[in-house]
């Protein structure tokens, strides 16, 4: 689960390739497919180095017309999600 003052990162055995409107992934660990949407792409792109929450929402609002407050809750589900299927690491 997502925490407040964690940085994220991509999972290294994780590889991927831009697709026409998103992204797709595969883990290399559990040869799983997985592909992102425009916006999912976009922070996997920034998850390419460990960042911040908030670096991970300003990255989304200014280039894609959203609310900051509904970024922020969408952006943890994401988060979430890719935790849990082992694509993003979390520190600090």
């Amino acid at each position: 689960m997502p925490q407040a003052g964690a940085t994220y990162e991509r999972d290294p055995e994780v590889t991927s390739c831009e697709l026409a409107g998103g992204a797709a992934l595969l883990d290399l660990k559990s040869s799983t497919y997985y592909t992102l949407n425009v916006v999912g792409a976009q922070v996997w792109s920034v998850l390419e180095r460990p960042c911040s929450l908030a670096e991970l929402v300003e990255s989304v609002t200014s280039r894609f017309d959203v609310d900051r407050q509904k970024c922020e809750v969408d952006m943890l589900k994401l988060l979430d999600q890719l935790i849990g299927a082992s694509l993003v690491r979390t520190g600090g």
